[in-house]
């Protein structure tokens, strides 16, 4: 219900919504992650879509056609984020390949920016500890299942990419 009201009257409304969808998307994949608007200006925005345990990273235009698709290195496995990392006011975006310890940058239209591997094991604080090495000489364990974020870090209207992972290294 709502309310409206107009100085000392007011009225009960029942207001029922019914969502109805716009389109549908489907593709082969074992289920989409969380999608992310690639914001570039006023209007419509497609989205940026990976599939859960995947390479593909798909770009769905606002009609529900796709646009684009990369192909990484290996599953991605998390959310892509946008961000003015080159500082030309154009977003870019950015993901993971965790098991690979890379992280990647890609255009609005989908081309390969850079590609940077992080260092350290890949592998589960568990499966480190089982090789008996201290975790303190092995840098960046645990590397998994996270997803980068963008941000203006240090005010020079360019986002920078942090990273971390399930150890508490950033």
């Amino acid at each position: 219900f709502v309310t409206l009201a107009l100085d000392d009257v007011s009225w009960d409304i029942e207001v029922n919504i019914t969502p109805t969808p716009l389109w549908r998307y489907q593709e082969k994949g074992r289920g989409f992650l969380s999608p992310t608007a690639l914001h570039e200006g006023p209007g419509a925005s497609p989205l940026l879509v990976a599939t859960f345990d995947s390479r593909e990273l798909f770009c769905i235009a606002p009609d529900g056609q796709a646009l684009w698709n990369y192909i990484a290195e290996s599953p991605i496995n998390a959310a892509a984020v946008t961000g003015n990392i080159l500082g030309d006011a154009k977003r870019e975006i950015v993901t993971a390949a965790p098991g690979r310890q890379t992280v990647f940058a890609l255009d609005s239209n989908g081309a390969l920016l850079w590609r940077v591997r992080l260092l350290g094991d890949p592998r589960s604080k568990h499966e480190i500890q089982e090789t008996g090495k201290p975790m303190d000489t092995i840098e960046n364990p645990g590397w998994r299942w996270n997803q980068p974020v963008t941000a203006d870090l240090t005010g020079d209207s360019m986002d920078e990419i942090v990273y971390a992972d399930n150890l508490g290294c950033v």
